[in-house]
């Protein structure tokens, strides 16, 4: 007789597929069962290698682990400071491949690892054993010398990498050069000489790429700190500008490069490299020299890169007006920006709205965040023109980002295909919101003129939303004035309020308001965040048990939404409500 137990035991495809779920001790106590069970979990348990923190005294020379990993690591996180006793460690497992004779075998590789992903560390001198290799300069050599032992590379972090001359910039090419299969790089390099080595990173670095790359992210910053000092001149370690292998193919497989830097180039070597990218289709856009660089930058972009479609921008300290961004616009051909993400400049005069509209037929994406006085005509301009828009996100920044409820109705939303939508309405005076609810009134409710046409406004602006039948993400938010208090002395931000009439059912008969039917086809809505407050006293008074089962009905793919702040006791409808969930199978979050 066979029991079932023995049988689950002896068939490896279940280990396997048990071992997701499974924390990294659990597989280490399962591969110590027996025999069996330890030749299917090792294995699994090298996958994944991680080395952050500091390890135990001896944790690098244990041969036998190394074997393991050179056997079957796939992925690999190295913090920094752990270079420097890594690598040593890769030596010494090196060398015992090394017989007495003249014709050594070739040395192991880790030739199952695809991925590596190193930091720098922001550490001091807690235990000078460790942060000697990173704060000596030794970094960056320990490091490419562990890329030696990675042949199969297809994906690459590299952060906080101190540079302090060339021979680091080559030492970087050079290891990258003999990657060949690596499709994703990020390098996130840290200047200590920002005035002399900036206008030198790139040339080294880019030509050394391998052709198959797909995507490339170049971050230059300033020195992380002053401790950092320069390695000590090492033969074995030095590199020239002759022994370095020149690309001379262009990047026909580069889809996104992150992190051109126009401003510290002259126009011919910026031509040189966007000749190597024609199949390029997402680009964050570079600075500029000056003015009179704006136009023929644009005019090289887009005619080297015609297959360009997203575009992201970041202010970072020059061009705070974006020019170079709304002229590159401009200059693309009609209808072929897909997406837009822009973020920290001025949008002066509604120039950005303006440049945007010969994307009209093509824009799918629009992400603003902290941004310097957005126009709300350049919000209603995006909702009106776009007729493919998916994405629509305008956040953050420290003067008003939001668009006029006026400005919000004035045209019906040229896409019903939004599926994630955060925005911010500036519904007019909210002093309404301070005191109390037009809900308290006794029936039939009656509206002042002003209340009235607000209402009328909030009305089409629902029933704008509710026609958005893709819409899963809506994060939706009354603009608060800095400073503005409840009742009771508190201070109030978006959270606090909520829509006026819109988490609540109608009831015309009774002469009684409420909007949330306009939402009704919303079924693919997931998530629901903003001023959806349930404890405010308008939805004290509206959010009761019928709103809930509406909500349970019409919102069946509903993951969460923002009624109330962690730690409240919900009320019975409420439990109702996410019981309901639970026994469906579809858990809901009311906290924020």
């Amino acid at each position: 007789m066979i029991f079932p137990a023995s049988q689950f035991f002896s068939i490896p495809e279940l280990f396997q597929a048990l071992e997701p779920l499974l924390s990294t001790p659990s597989v280490v106590a399962l591969a110590q069962v027996n025999r069996k069970l330890n030749e299917i979990y090792t294995p699994l348990i090298y996958q994944t290698i991680s080395i952050r923190s500091k390890p135990a005294k001896n944790v690098f020379d244990s041969l036998d682990s190394l074997d393991m990993s050179f056997r079957y690591a796939r992925k690999m996180t190295l913090n920094g400071i752990l270079c420097g006793p890594y690598s040593r460690s890769l030596k010494s497992f090196e060398d015992q491949y090394r017989p007495l004779i003249d014709t050594p075998p070739s040395p192991p590789r880790m030739s199952n690892l695809t991925q590596l992903q190193s930091y720098g560390s922001y550490l001091r001198q807690a235990d000078a054993t460790y942060t000697h290799d990173y704060y000596s300069g030794n970094y960056l050599a320990n490091l490419c010398h562990i890329l030696r032992f990675c042949p199969q590379l297809v994906d690459l972090s590299m952060r906080d990498v101190p540079i302090h001359n060339e021979q680091d910039i080559f030492l970087i090419a050079r290891a990258l050069s003999a990657l060949d299969s690596l499709r994703d790089v990020e390098l996130d390099l840290r200047l200590c000489s920002r005035s002399t080595l900036r206008r030198k990173v790139f040339s080294p670095i880019f030509f050394a790429l391998p052709i198959g790359l797909e995507t490339l992210d170049l971050t230059l910053q300033n020195q992380i700190s002053s401790d950092i000092r320069p390695a000590a001149s090492n033969e074995a370690f030095e590199v020239t500008a002759e022994q370095l292998r020149r690309r001379q193919e262009p990047l026909c497989r580069l889809r996104s490069w992150l992190g051109l830097e126009t401003a510290k180039h002259d126009l011919q070597s910026i031509t040189a490299f966007l000749s190597h990218c024609p199949e390029l289709e997402r680009l964050r856009v570079p600075g500029y020299l000056s003015e009179a660089d704006i136009s023929e930058i644009a005019t090289v972009i887009t005619t080297s890169c015609p297959k360009l479609k997203h575009i992201h921008h970041w202010y970072s300290g020059q061009d705070p007006l974006a020019v170079m961004l709304t002229t590159l616009i401009t200059t693309m051909a009609q209808d072929t920006l897909v997406t837009l993400e822009y973020g920290g400049a001025e949008d002066e005069n509604h120039r950005l709205g303006t440049s945007l509209q010969r994307h009209f037929g093509s824009l799918k994406s629009v992400i603003m965040r902290v941004c310097y006085h957005m126009e709300s005509t350049t919000i209603q301009t995006i909702l009106a023109g776009c007729r493919e828009l998916e994405e629509l996100t305008v956040e953050g920044g420290y003067d008003p980002h939001e668009i006029r409820l006026a400005d919000a109705v004035a045209q019906q939303w040229a896409s019903t295909k939004i599926r994630r939508l955060v925005i911010e309405i500036n519904i007019g005076d909210n002093e309404d919101l301070r005191k109390e609810t037009f809900y308290s009134r006794p029936l039939p409710i009656v509206f002042t003129d002003a209340e009235a046409d607000r209402m009328r406004q909030l009305k089409r602006l629902y029933q704008q939303i509710g026609s958005l039948h893709e819409l899963e993400h809506l994060d939706l938010r009354i603009t608060v004035p800095a400073g503005a208090m409840d009742g009771q002395d508190n201070f109030l931000c978006y959270r606090n309020v909520s829509f006026p009439g819109l988490m609540a059912l109608g009831d015309e008969e009774a002469g009684r308001p409420g909007y949330l039917h306009l939402l009704a086809g919303l079924r693919n809505l997931r998530t629901l965040q903003g001023s959806f407050s349930a404890n405010t006293e308008e939805t004290k008074l509206t959010i009761d048990q019928d709103v809930c089962t509406w909500i349970h009905q019409h919102w069946p793919r509903l993951e969460k939404i923002e009624f109330f702040s962690r730690g409240t006791t919900l009320t019975a409808p409420f439990q109702w409500l996410v019981g309901q969930r639970a026994n469906n199978q579809t858990p809901l979050d009311l906290f924020e």
